[in-house]
This record gives structure tokens, C-alpha cells and sequence, in this order.
């Protein structure tokens, strides 16, 4: 089942007067990561998509809201100039208050196997009984996700900053990084971790176990070799040796996918913690089940 998935970041000593500088730095290093991921460096993983400020709690109506066009148009139209990420910072909390929140939208691509109407595998679908058929036609592509991350002031919803973080992003759904779609892998079928051409347990997923653990700022070896070398591990090409039976090549193309947006989650919070002075940090699902433990789980069908 899909779950939610957070990662809440907490800075030293922390004051009201510094969460919109906080919000920035965060926000740059998402900008830093999605823009990597689009194509053609599109303005939309440069700037923000919506922001919004809720007071006291987020069921109450937003006080302050606005939506940001980001197409080929930004560079020149005057309006959308507001999208840069220090100015809708600055829009959003020119009026800073204890009890509120600031929420703020950015997008970027990851990989998700395409089986909505009108594609090759939900057609499959819905024509072929044998579902071993139906997988053999489903397509990946790059797909806009929204990532919110926000600020919490120290007294908005009963003072959560403690449990949520001094700034919270809310990736959306799980399911880009655990992969729960029969469309892809039924229950009869698990991708080998254990495979040196597919995932193992790779620094990625070893990595994971890291980022979500307070206490281990920085333990990673390859995070760190990764962050030495300047380089995104999801812009690194890998290859692939074609597997014989298509069931294989299907389920080594599905790990390949899954191991990029992984690789995008690493790249995004190795980043800021890099970059942002945080104290500590927490990679948490809604459900609290580890989302490394999830993805072993889902794919090797460990439970």
C-alpha cells in the first residue's frame, strides 16, 4: 500500500527570524536536483509552483496563496519573475508569525511506468488475459511530481516543528520508490537484489538506511564518495547486460528505474545536508515503516 513520505530537517538553534533563510537554502538544493532531472534545464525545477501560508493549522483557510505559471513563458513574463525562489520566499513570509505555516511547491521528474489510458500497457491490460503479456508492454517515462516543503513556525499545530522539523518536505506518495503496481510485477515475481546488474544491496539502499537515521549525519561512504566527486548519482549511465528471458530483461529494466529515483532522494538530502547547517534530519513514511525496509521488502518479497 502507498504510503506517505517525509523528510523533516532541524537546525541548531533555531529562531523564527531565520526560517525563511532556512526555506531558501532548502529549496536550492531542490532546485539543484530537479532541474538536473528535467530535460533542457526547464524553468519549472528552478522555480516555485504555489505558496501558501496557513495559520494555527492546516485544516484552517490559507492567508496568504498564490500559483506561479512555469512554462517556456517565465523567462520573459514579468509576473512570473515572483517564481525565483528567493522572491516567493520573501512574498509568502514578509509577515512572519509564530503560529503560522509556509508552504511551498516545486516539482521534478521521476520515472514511472506508464499504464494510464491511451498507453500501451493499460491497453494491454484490459485486452490481454494472460498478464504476463501485459507486462511485456509497459513503458517508463519521466513524470512531474510535486514536492512541498514547508516551514513550521515554533507555535503553528501545537508546536509540531518538534516531531515534524524545523522545515518538513512532504515527497507525496511512496510509490515511485517502492514500485506497488501489478502493471509492472505481479506477486509471482521479485526482482534479485542480490543481482550485481540490478540493485544488490546497493549504496543506494544502504544509503537509505543512513538518511533515515538522525544520528548518522554523514556515515555513508558512498554518499560521501559521490558528494567528493561533484557529481548527481542519478545522472551516472549504467549498463545493463540484455537478459535472455523477457520476465528478466523486464524486471532489471523495473530495478534500473527505481534505482534512479532512489538515487534522486539521496542526491536531494545528501545536498542539504551538505549545504544547509541542519543539526539532524529524519526520513520517515506515515505509516512508520522504514521506507529501506519497504523497498527490500517489495522487491526481494522479504514479508
Amino acid at each position: 500500500m502507498a504510503d506517505q513520505l517525509y523528510l523533516s530537517l532541524w537546525f541548531p538553534n533555531f529562531r523564527l527570524e531565520a526560517l525563511p533563510a532556512a526555506l531558501v537554502s532548502v529549496m536550492r538544493q531542490f532546485a539543484l536536483i530537479s532541474s538536473a532531472s528535467l530535460p533542457g534545464g526547464y524553468p519549472e525545477g528552478k522555480r516555485v509552483a504555489a505558496a501558501s501560508a496557513y495559520p494555527i493549522a492546516f485544516s484552517e483557510a490559507p492567508t496568504f496563496q498564490r500559483l506561479y505559471v512555469n512554462d517556456g513563458r517565465a523567462e520573459q513574463n514579468g509576473d512570473t519573475s515572483a517564481s525565483i525562489i528567493e522572491t516567493a520566499v520573501s512574498e509568502a513570509t514578509e509577515q512572519l508569525h509564530e503560529d503560522m505555516a509556509y508552504e511551498f511547491e516545486m516539482k521534478w521528474n521521476l520515472w514511472t511506468p506508464d499504464s494510464g489510458p491511451g498507453s500501451p500497457s493499460y491497453a494491454a491490460g484490459s485486452q490481454v488475459s494472460d498478464a504476463s503479456e501485459a507486462h511485456l508492454d509497459v513503458l517508463w517515462k519521466p513524470t512531474p511530481a510535486t514536492v512541498k516543503i514547508i516551514g513550521l513556525a515554533p507555535l503553528f499545530d501545537d508546536s509540531s516543528f518538534e516531531q515534524n522539523g524545523h522545515v518538513r518536505i512532504d515527497f507525496g506518495l511512496d510509490y515511485p520508490w517502492v514500485l506497488d503496481d501489478p502493471c509492472v510485477l505481479d506477486d509471482e515475481e521479485e526482482l534479485d537484489l542480490a543481482d550485481p546488474h540490478d540493485l544488490g544491496k546497493p549504496a543506494a539502499l544502504a544509503e537509505l538506511d543512513d538518511i533515515a537515521d538522525p544520528d548518522g549525519l554523514g556515515n555513508s561512504a558512498a554518499g560521501t564518495g559521490a558528494r567528493q566527486a561533484g557529481i548527481l548519482p542519478f545522472q551516472n549511465s549504467r549498463s545493463t547486460p540484455p537478459a535472455a528471458d523477457p520476465s528478466e530483461a523486464r524486471l532489471g529494466e523495473a530495478a534500473g528505474y527505481i534505482q534512479k529515483n532512489v538515487e534522486m532522494l539521496l542526491a536531494f538530502t545528501l545536498s542539504v545536508e551538505k549545504h544547509c547547517g541542519i543539526s539532524s534530519r529524519l526520513l520517515w513514511t506515515e505509516s512508520g515503516e522504514p521506507l529501506a525496509e519497504k523497498l527490500i521488502a517489495r522487491l526481494q518479497r522479504l514479508n
